[in-house]
């Protein structure tokens, strides 16, 4: 996709040569002007709900990024030592780059931080990397777009802010445009229930850092009131130790904060943000179209039939000569009555496993916002059991589609049809359309009715 954008900052000329990562091979291929940036511990690399394997939280991890569509992804308590990291990106190399900095002692059982970047949504250039930490804080930098450049840093709950500051001014880099990760403390008493507040030490070496550094907690700055929480505790303590700073120049390009479960198993909830510089078009939602599912809908069809009958009959018994009421506006009245009629028998086809889940979000959000949650167990206790609710019913929605897609694999994988050459072949994002010029007016038009001319 195109879209016209500007650099976020200029990497200053002192900075020392880094270590460049291989970027991916030049395509003529079109990417979003917008990216969307997720930060997530995942508790490990495996889990019996994921099935057998040393990795095998990876295909989830996979899945996951192509249905939220994340550009970039950074992950917390990874496990992965090197040998297993070069699985995981075997596995995945079609859609995913890895960049992971291990734990140099115990790499495969402690700590561990990484970056993924989607490929399908996002080209990395001239992609540098700095390994700050080993295995506790990872830095990030690269051009994403012609005029912009981006660079994060990964953090994994760390005792070490003064030793980060002392490394950062060592190596000279300049600001993170973003600092996100498991940070296992909170500078607000709001963003723990019950309030209270944490070891002033170690929030001053926290503020001290992340100001050395120029970013500030954004969401909470928006959100001054607002309770959100990413991890809960056994007793029921809940916390939002997984968050997001952002450049203050950077803030107006910042949309759509969300701390939501991921169907990764991990007790921690996953946080998002999607990035889009100022100067890019502005996209709304996607125009709608007829599900295909709906073509075999029995009462739907008996439905159109009928109105297409009285339609024809509405026709020709029309008086001529009549503006008010002709052809034409009966032609639209029809195909809007029968897109209504449509878009509920469509919300009727969602599987209840997902409309349980909106519900019970929409329920956990109302619990968070309660003012007697500070005060009150019972309160708390109805919000984890929310919480756990939702969990459940994502690693559930995740098995039955991690079965499907096994058992579709088995039965077609294996054979030349539509099915394999489909997973083959890359996906290329879809150009986007900033407006239609209407050759009669020489006008631009942004929104027309479908199928009247």
């Amino acid at each position: 996709m195109t879209g016209g954008s500007q650099p976020f900052r200029t990497p200053p000329t002192s900075q020392p040569t880094p270590t460049p990562v291989n970027a991916p091979p030049s395509t003529n291929r079109k990417y979003r002007a917008n990216l969307k940036i997720a930060s997530l511990n995942m508790k490990g690399r495996t889990s019996q709900l994921t099935g057998a394997g040393p990795i095998s939280k990876w295909s989830a991890i996979s899945k996951t990024m192509r249905e939220k569509k994340i550009g970039l992804l950074a992950l917390q308590e990874t496990h992965l030592s090197e040998q297993l990291a070069d699985q995981a990106t075997t596995l995945c190399q079609r859609r995913l780059t890895i960049i992971n900095a291990p734990h140099p002692l115990n790499p495969s059982s402690s700590a561990g931080v990484a970056f993924v970047i989607n490929k399908e949504l996002m080209k990395a250039k001239n992609m540098v990397t700095h390994i700050l930490i080993p295995g506790r804080a990872i830095f990030i930098s690269f051009k994403w777009h012609p005029n912009a450049t981006f660079s994060a840093i990964n953090i994994y709950a760390p005792n070490f802010w003064n030793k980060l500051k002392e490394k950062w001014e060592a190596l000279r880099l300049p600001n993170p445009d973003l600092l996100l990760g498991d940070f296992n403390l909170m500078e607000d008493p709001l963003d723990r229930a019950p309030a209270r507040y944490e070891n002033e030490n170690a929030i001053t070496a926290l503020r001290e850092c992340r100001q050395s550094l120029g970013v500030r907690d954004s969401w909470r700055l928006q959100s001054p009131t607002e309770h959100a929480f990413t991890f809960t505790t056994h007793g029921h303590i809940m916390s939002r130790i997984d968050r997001i700073y952002a450049k203050e120049d950077l803030e107006e390009s910042l949309s759509e904060w969300s701390h939501k479960s991921s169907g990764i198993p991990t007790d921690h909830k996953m946080i998002s943000v999607r990035l889009a510089p100022i100067t890019s078009p502005i996209i709304g939602k996607d125009r709608w179209s007829w599900p295909l599912g709906l073509l075999h809908d029995k009462e739907l069809n008996k439905y159109i039939n009928v109105k297409g009958i009285q339609l024809c009959s509405d026709m020709n018994n029309q008086p001529q000569n009549d503006r008010a009421s002709n052809p034409q506006t009966l032609w639209q009245a029809f195909k809007d009555d029968i897109k209504k009629e449509a878009t509920r028998a469509a919300r009727k086809q969602i599987p209840k496993i997902t409309q349980c889940i909106i519900a019970l979000k929409k329920d956990l959000s109302r619990a968070w916002q309660t003012e007697s949650l500070d005060t009150s167990p019972p309160t708390r206790t109805n919000a984890v059991l929310i919480e756990r609710e939702i969990e459940h019913l994502e690693a559930k929605k995740f098995r039955r589609a991690y079965t499907r897609s096994q058992a579709l694999w088995h039965l077609k994988g294996e054979k030349i049809n539509k099915y394999w050459t489909k997973i083959n072949n890359p996906r290329k994002p879809r150009d986007i359309i900033h407006c239609l010029l209407d050759p009669q007016t020489g006008r631009c038009e942004s929104k027309c009715g479908f199928g009247s001319e």
